[in-house]
């Protein structure tokens, strides 16, 4: 039973009799996790997407986080624009 899910997010009640792998069909990226019963799990990327395996019922949680690096691009990213706007653009202090 779906119990959520967005973009960065998804969280689910699954019933299974046994061990068993659920796959999960999203495209891999380094920032996501698995969680089970509140516990981080082992994430596995297959050729469908993603994968963990899975010892009993419960709830499942897929959540993605970007890396800092992501932001630190973006800050960086920022400065640069900013810095040829002040020295290219219209608004420049002429001498």
């Amino acid at each position: 039973n779906m119990i959520e899910q967005s973009p960065n997010r998804i969280k689910a009640y699954i019933t299974i009799a046994r061990p068993d792998e659920l796959t999960l069909r999203q495209n891999y990226y380094p920032g996501w996790r698995a969680f089970f019963n509140n516990e981080e799990i082992k994430l596995r990327q297959n050729k469908y997407g993603m994968s963990i395996l899975v010892p009993t019922s419960g709830t499942i949680e897929f959540i993605y986080q970007k890396s800092w690096l992501f932001y630190l691009a973006i800050f960086i990213n920022l400065i640069i624009i900013s810095i040829l706007i002040s020295t290219f653009g219209p608004f420049r202090v002429k001498n």
